[in-house]
């Protein structure tokens, strides 16, 4: 697995007819265990011990709970992925080997610039079916964090407001995964079938008046908790 190829930047801004809803915790959240020691790199914090999910009325949340501690800044680069196939169909977006149809690519990465806190983009699927072609949504309202699971497990945490993963259906399904520059580490994968797809509510737009509002997509103004 390698890092997103980055075709152009994406500007947007969110016009809404309505009045915002903002939610200060999840509304459903979900865990998925993984096996100890499958991991293919020698290091702890690429072992995927667990992965969880979540969302409230704005944002969708994924946490990747590993087996050793994530180091801030790390000697090398490593990705901490989530293939989302929005729309629940394996037939769009990239026919991922693991049996999604990867629309989006919400990805963070830690190398040795990486002080407090993960690089995280959302990258959207631009190529053909087979080829890995991506293009950043530059203006995408995102978040990374890592936080202690226990004394032993960290836990790295991506955020992605809801309104960047269109189309969105009533199910999800998603690969989480954690490579360096030359291998892939681990993975997890929810479909259909393995205890998931996740279900996603549509986005709270509570119609007060016919007033628009412009809210610019980089502003980080909705309250998240962690999963």
């Amino acid at each position: 697995m390698r890092k997103a190829k980055v075709l152009t930047a994406v500007t947007l801004a969110l016009i809404l007819t309505a009045s915002i809803t903002v939610i200060a915790s999840w509304d459903y959240t979900r865990d998925f265990s993984d096996s100890l020691g499958d991991g293919k790199c020698a290091l702890g914090f690429t072992d995927i011990l667990a992965v969880g999910y979540g969302f409230n009325v704005t944002h969708v949340g994924f946490n990747i709970t590993v087996t050793g501690n994530i180091p801030l800044p790390s000697e090398a680069t490593y990705f901490y992925g989530v293939l989302i196939d929005s729309d629940n169909d394996s037939s769009t977006g990239l026919e991922h080997w693991t049996g999604i149809g990867a629309d989006y690519l919400l990805e963070a990465y830690i190398d040795g610039t990486t002080v407090s806190s993960p690089v995280v983009k959302l990258y959207k699927y631009v190529g053909g079916g087979s080829t890995w072609d991506w293009e950043e949504a530059g203006s995408a309202e995102v978040s990374a964090s890592v936080y202690a699971k226990t004394v032993l497990n960290d836990t790295l945490e991506v955020v992605v407001g809801k309104n960047y993963l269109t189309p969105l259906a009533g199910e999800i399904s998603f690969t989480v995964y954690i490579s360096n520059d030359t291998a892939r580490c681990d993975y997890v994968s929810v479909k259909p079938g393995s205890g998931g797809p996740v279900p996603i509510p549509e986005p709270a737009l509570l119609v007060a008046a016919p007033v628009i509002v412009v809210v610019s997509a980089i502003l980080l103004l909705f309250t998240r908790d962690r999963l």
